[in-house]
């Protein structure tokens, strides 16, 4: 183009070309981007084309929503032809995605899918049907407000129809126009029988049969009808039956396949409406949600009332760890003097901030504590068992196993026990051996 400015709008550079015309990046005075569409120059003599392509100004002002394209104005250039204004966006083609190796994963291409649905259902509620949804003209922009952070964007709406159009307003004119520069009204492996039969009023219900295609070629890696021939393949659409997703993929949920089946139906008045896919798409995309981005946080479990008990108990005795310690390691208690920092003091800080963990340490000292008791007893009752066998080295066995099982002799009723003969061990078996054992 050799003019570098269009109204208030500073071109940079061309960034696509299509059937109907060009798009440049431009800047405007405050430097935000812009994208300009300008109609090809061979084409600005027919009326019927040059309506078209305002047409997609009017519908661009006309839908407001996140996945769709938003106009800003429009215009003619000094030679007669018009362009469109619109919102520069950047990011890649679904065409593209789709053509990369390894492909996107199934969650984010039915959550793409989704939100194409939901983009068209609007139009739809304003009466516009786009008439050539493919993945060419769809676009995937960065949009942290979107689920998984990205949103699908519709492009080019040269070939939408509104509610209230003249269903003759040029489309013969227009479908012999682009036949002529190498394409046809649709793509072919996108359009719906009814597209194909090029009779006129098609509905928004086409763009119900192109989605259908779109998320059979996301979820087999193929569209469902393929031939080198576009005439071959407009005579699939209108003639044959798609194979089954399931049958593709054992994968793919059946519910999930039979909604696509349902949205390739070849009578229109039997598909369901755009509203209804989004509706019934929505349930897949929660599903195939990963972990991670739909995961919930488990609920809370209760806590044992003995868990509680043991908790209280160990924070109850956090105070003495510090004294414990110090008697331990044969250092005096810490004072009332300014406590040491943290870092010096780190077994405290530890079992201050978490009294569960304390619990199992108080246990072990407990333990550590009672051992030495327990072998001082063992020790001294050895002891005390080996000085009465000592005295006790003349006994008879009899008078032993009395003295052991702790039953005082007694030579008649009558006869008064002895200050010796006691249940105090040692002694009692002292007093029986004598009175017993004869003196040598």
């Amino acid at each position: 183009m050799s003019q570098q400015r269009i109204g208030c709008y500073q071109l940079e550079k061309k960034i696509g070309q299509g059937s109907m015309g060009a798009v440049f990046a431009a800047t405007d005075g405050h430097g935000g981007r812009v994208a300009i569409k300008v109609l090809r120059r061979e084409l600005a003599e027919r009326q019927q084309v040059v309506a078209r392509f305002l047409n997609e100004a009017r519908i661009a002002r006309l839908v407001t929503h996140p996945g769709l394209v938003n106009g800003i104005s429009s215009g003619r250039l000094p030679d007669g032809r018009p362009y469109l204004v619109m919102e520069y966006l950047r990011g890649d083609l679904l065409r593209d995605l789709l053509a990369r190796s390894p492909a996107p994963g199934r969650p984010r291409l039915l959550r793409l899918g989704l939100q194409l649905a939901e983009a068209l259902a609007a139009a739809h509620a304003c009466g516009v049907a786009h008439r050539d949804l493919k993945p060419e003209n769809v676009i995937v922009v960065r949009d942290l407000s979107a689920p998984g952070g990205e949103q699908a964007r519709i492009l080019d709406f040269g070939l939408a129809k509104a509610a209230g159009d003249d269903p003759g307003d040029g489309e013969d004119e227009v479908t012999c126009i682009e036949t002529q520069i190498g394409t046809c009204m649709g793509t072919p492996t996108y359009m719906a029988p009814e597209q194909c039969r090029g009779l006129g009023g098609v509905t928004t219900q086409a763009d119900v049969y192109a989605l259908g295609v779109i998320l059979y070629r996301m979820l087999a890696g193929r569209p469902p009808f393929m031939s080198d021939s576009p005439m071959e393949v407009m005579a699939q659409h209108l003639c044959q039956t798609p194979q089954g997703l399931w049958s593709i993929d054992r994968g793919i949920p059946t519910d999930l396949s039979a909604l696509v089946q349902a949205l390739l139906v070849k009578d229109p008045a039997s598909r369901p409406t755009m509203g209804e896919v989004a509706k019934r798409l929505l349930p897949f995309v929660e599903r195939a949600a990963p972990a991670g981005q739909a995961q919930r946080v488990p609920a809370a479990q209760p806590v044992h009332p003995t868990t509680i008990q043991t908790c209280r108990a160990a924070h109850s005795m956090v105070p003495s760890f510090a004294a414990h310690r110090a008697s331990m390691t044969r250092q005096a208690p810490p004072s009332s003097s300014p406590r040491p920092a943290l870092a010096s003091r780190p077994t405290e800080m530890f079992f201050r901030a978490d009294p569960v963990i304390a619990a199992p340490w108080i246990e072990r000292q407990r333990q550590g504590r009672t051992a030495p008791l327990l072998a001082t007893g063992i020790a001294l009752g050895a002891l005390f068992v080996l000085a009465a066998l000592a005295d006790c080295r003349s006994a008879s066995p009899a008078q032993l196993a009395r003295a052991f099982l702790m039953v005082t002799p007694s030579t008649s009723p009558a006869q008064p026990k002895s200050a010796g003969s006691t249940f105090s061990g040692g002694c009692a078996l002292r007093n029986s051996a004598t009175s017993s054992v004869p003196a040598r």
